[in-house]
C-alpha cells in the first residue's frame, strides 16, 4: 500500500522484494524470459537492518550479558518499546534542527580529538615531563559531555517514551557509551602519539604523523565526509519523495556512525 512520504515510521536500510514475476519477452531468445522485480520503497521497508561496524559491539554486549546472567529487556513489551522509540526518532531525524545538532556533535568530536593533542604539544616541555595530564583530563571531561549530549539527543528525538526506554535499556545504553568512549579515545591517542614522538626527538616521528593523516584524516574523516556529501547530492537529484526521505535518513545515520554516537544508533 502507498504511504505518505513524511511517514518514516517503518524505515530501515534493508529493502525487501515486494513483487516478483516472469513474463515472456520477444526481445530475448527462448527459453529466456524477462524478470520483473518490484522493491519495497526504501523509506518504508519493514525488514530489520544492521549498521556497518555494529556487529562486533553487539557480540561483546551479548557475551557480557551472558557472563552477568542476562538482562530482562528482551520480552515483547520491551521490544515494542524499542520499536516505538525508534519510529519516533526516525520521524524526527530528518528535521533541519536534528541534522544541525548531529553535525555539530560530529564536528565537535573531530575538533576535540585534533585540538587537544595540539594543546598538549604546546604544553609539553620535555620528554621526561611527559604529556600534560591536564589535557587528558580535558579529554575525559569532553567525553562525558558528548556522551551526555547523545543521551539528550535520544530524549529529544525519542518522544514521550524515551525516558522509559532509557530506564529499561540502561545497561545497553551504558555499554554503548563505553564503546563510544573507547573508539573516540583511540582517535585521540592516534593524534597524541606524533606529539610525544616529536617532543622525545624520535627520528621517525613524521612517519607516525603521516600514518595519522592517512589512517584518520583520509581513510576515516575524508571518506565519511565524502559519503555525507554524496547523500546530499543524491537528495537533490532524487525525483521521488520516498527517495529523498531515504537519502536524508541515510545521511543522518552516516553522521551518527561517524561521530560514534552508538546510543542513537542502537535506539534506531
Amino acid at each position: 500500500p502507498t504511504r505518505r512520504s513524511s511517514d518514516l515510521k517503518h524505515f530501515v536500510f534493508k529493502r525487501n522484494i515486494e513483487r516478483a514475476e516472469w513474463k515472456p519477452s520477444s526481445k530475448l531468445p527462448a527459453p529466456w524470459d524477462e524478470a520483473i522485480l518490484e522493491w519495497q520503497p526504501p523509506a518504508f521497508a519493514k525488514a530489520k537492518g544492521t549498521t556497518p561496524g555494529m556487529d562486533l559491539l553487539e557480540m561483546f554486549e551479548q557475551l557480557g550479558f551472558i557472563l552477568l546472567g542476562g538482562v530482562e529487556d528482551e520480552d515483547k513489551d520491551s521490544q515494542q518499546l524499542h520499536v516505538d522509540v525508534a519510529r519516533e526518532i526516525l520521524s524526527r531525524l530528518t528535521s533541519r534542527r536534528a541534522r544541525c545538532l548531529l553535525g555539530l556533535q560530529y564536528l565537535g568530536n573531530l575538533g576535540a580529538a585534533g585540538f587537544l593533542p595540539y594543546l598538549g604539544y604546546l604544553g609539553m616541555t620535555s620528554c621526561d615531563n611527559g604529556f600534560p595530564m591536564h589535557v587528558h583530563f580535558l579529554w575525559v571531561a569532553y567525553m562525558c559531555f558528548t556522551s551526555s549530549v547523545s543521551i539528550l539527543f535520544l530524549r529529544y528525538l525519542g518522544g514521550n517514551r524515551a525516558s522509559a526506554f532509557c530506564k529499561q535499556f540502561r545497561w545497553r545504553m551504558l555499554f554503548r557509551v563505553l564503546g563510544t568512549f573507547i573508539l573516540l579515545t583511540d582517535t585521540y591517542q592516534d593524534a597524541t602519539f606524533p606529539v610525544i614522538a616529536s617532543k622525545c626527538h624520535f627520528s621517525l616521528w613524521f612517519v607516525s604523523a603521516w600514518l595519522v593523516i592517512l589512517g584518520v584524516g583520509v581513510m576515516q574523516v575524508l571518506v565519511q565526509v565524502s559519503m555525507m556529501i554524496s547523500c546530499v547530492v543524491n537528495y537533490h537529484l532524487a525525483r521521488m519523495p520516498e527517495e529523498r526521505d531515504r537519502w536524508l535518513v541515510q545521511g543522518a545515520f552516516m553522521t551518527l556512525r561517524g561521530s560514534d554516537n552508538f546510543v542513537l544508533v542502537y535506539a534506531d
